[in-house]
């Protein structure tokens, strides 16, 4: 019924919590070496993101069985 996961609705509905975070993981600044990154808030953000996505899976597979039924 859903063969992709979207996520990018959801990250279009938090995207102030998103600038935000990716401001703090790099503390506003670019630096060469990645490792100077805070990527735990990122990988939190977008494990938050892809749960609430997941969920969606059950609000389509809702939607398709109830259209089967007409």
């Amino acid at each position: 019924v859903v063969p992709l996961i979207s996520i990018d609705r959801h990250i279009e509905q938090r995207r102030s919590e998103y600038y935000s975070i990716l401001h703090k993981v790099s503390n506003g600044k670019f630096c060469q070496d990645p490792r100077k990154y805070n990527l735990e808030l990122l990988a939190c953000f977008f494990l938050r993101v892809l749960s609430e996505s997941i969920s969606d899976v059950d609000h389509y597979r809702n939607k398709y069985k109830n259209l089967i039924k007409l």
